[in-house]
């Protein structure tokens, strides 16, 4: 319910801020508008990029947690069927 209720609150803002941004922009002049969306521009595929590379190490990390622990049950698998039960 508290879950439901944030998504709908961050919705409204979401809603709010694009309206005010329209009002915005439409009393903008050309120049200033087209500087603003070359940094806007440059702002958002900075961070597409930086959340690509962030996806990307976490899909590492987590490949590389699953060989280490596919490993780690390799061994225990591997000392478990020793016949020598001194060893185990």
């Amino acid at each position: 319910m508290i879950a439901l209720f944030q998504i709908l609150v961050a919705t409204a803002i979401c809603i709010y801020g694009i309206l005010l941004l329209i009002r915005l922009l439409n009393k903008m002049e050309k120049d200033i508008l087209e500087s603003w969306l070359g940094f806007l521009k440059f702002f958002l595929g900075t961070f597409v990029i930086g959340l690509l590379g962030f996806f990307a190490k976490l899909s590492y990390e987590n490949r590389q947690m699953a060989v280490t622990e596919s490993e780690q049950i390799g061994k225990y698998v591997e000392n478990a069927m020793l016949n020598d039960i001194e060893s185990r």
